[in-house]
């Protein structure tokens, strides 16, 4: 709620688990502490994104979730604290995101208006990571297009697809990379399903599938996803288990709870 409230400070999520913080902001850069040692890590690990500002916040999630007044860093002349608790699923999240700096630099979230941020915190050299080069950041998605499904989703990525046009258009796409979404049929079917799957990540070579539709057709997929190291966010399905293992299936994140 504080941050749906603020968008100077939602329109770019940026990570660099390196250091342990979490970094957010166009205008702000923010570090939320994942470690015991928040000090010394909100003072390294404040990152060089071009749309940083001199704003800056920093949230310590102790082992404890508790409030802290450690939660603190400084960026330029002015800085803001903010502290508040973290429940344990949350910090169980941060620990295993810190663990996979392949997918660290890059993230995606959404603020309820729309699919925002792809933020580049450290740049990441093309070629190290599927989907990413030096001037493209290629996503992919499989939904219903056609079938007995096609009438009612099918404008949902239509939807999707124009934000991220948009944010080329005026941005010149997220840190000087634009965003490339490639969208797949699978017809509510789950062998489809598995058919554009694979072909977004051996053909395509997509960084990420993001927002794909259908629980039949993503239940089929969500393994291959995971063990082939796939980021899978935001996936819009009514199935709980796709949000219900983040142990089993740390790759995949469900958009609805």
């Amino acid at each position: 709620r504080y941050f749906r409230g603020r968008p100077e400070i939602s329109n770019l999520a940026t990570l660099d688990n390196g250091q342990g913080v979490i970094a957010l902001g166009s205008r702000v850069s923010a570090a939320s502490i994942v470690n015991d040692e928040p000090l010394r890590a909100a003072a390294n690990g404040m990152l060089d994104c071009p749309q940083a500002g001199k704003w800056a916040i920093a949230v310590w999630a102790g082992d404890d979730g508790t409030d802290t007044e450690q939660a603190f860093a400084t960026c330029g002349e002015e800085a803001v604290t903010v502290a508040y608790s973290i429940d344990p699923d949350t910090q169980l999240w941060f620990r295993w995101f810190a663990g996979r700096p392949e997918i660290s630099n890059l993230t995606a979230l959404n603020n309820m208006q729309g699919i925002i941020a792809l933020g580049v915190g450290t740049p990441t050299p093309a070629g190290q990571v599927n989907g990413i080069t030096d001037t493209e950041i290629i996503l992919g998605a499989h939904t219903p297009l056609s079938g007995a499904f096609g009438a009612v989703y099918a404008r949902i990525p239509q939807t999707v697809e124009a934000y991220f046009n948009y944010i080329n258009d005026t941005q010149g796409g997220v840190c000087g990379r634009k965003i490339v979404y490639k969208v797949e049929d699978n017809q509510g079917d789950p062998a489809k399903g598995m058919e554009a799957v694979r072909k977004l990540v051996e053909q395509d070579k997509v960084f990420a599938i993001v927002g794909s539709l259908g629980d039949s057709p993503h239940a089929a997929v969500w393994e291959y996803l995971n063990e082939n190291e796939v980021p899978d966010i935001l996936v819009s399905a009514g199935a709980h288990m796709f949000g219900a293992d983040p142990q089993g299936h740390p790759w995949t994140v469900q958009m609805m709870p």
